[in-house]
């Protein structure tokens, strides 16, 4: 019997997460979806829910026997004003958030870290020292996450 491969993919109720979670179950992985809140409609049965994107997130349990992370889940989709005026609160999500997850991902033992910003670049072999040594090009860095403000 062989066993599919673990892959945790966070926003999985998102657009995009909804359209990757159905393209990895097709190919054929055990997808794990990650989600703020309980969806009826999930297509896998695994599913970690109560999860928000932030700095002191415990992922310790998503995480367990996760191959590969795909981290898609941010603070997106509000108006500039908003976004201004949050400016604090997208940081503490968006960039300390996704540094949590992925320094989380290394002491789990995940192989791969595949955020969306990247869009679909594979990461370098080196990425578990560069999370480790806080390298911000993991997260929307400040580059990228202040350029999505303007």
């Amino acid at each position: 019997m062989i066993i599919a491969p673990i892959v945790l993919v966070t926003g999985a109720d998102g657009f995009v997460g909804r359209h990757m979670v159905s393209a990895l179950t097709q190919a054929g992985w055990h997808v794990r979806c990650a989600q703020r809140s309980v969806s009826l409609t999930s297509p896998t049965p695994d599913v970690v829910t109560g999860l928000e994107l932030g700095p002191s997130t415990d992922w310790q349990a998503a995480l367990h026997g996760v191959q590969t992370v795909i981290h898609l889940a941010a603070r997106a989709h509000r108006s500039k004003s908003t976004q201004i005026r949050e400016e604090d609160l997208y940081f503490s999500i968006n960039v300390e958030g996704t540094m949590q997850l992925a320094r989380s991902a290394v002491l789990a033992g995940v192989e791969e870290y595949l955020p969306q910003q990247y869009r679909g670049e594979r990461q370098h072999d080196r990425w578990k020292d560069a999370v480790l040594r806080g390298e911000p090009r993991l997260s929307p860095g400040a580059a990228y996450w202040r350029r999505s403000l303007v």
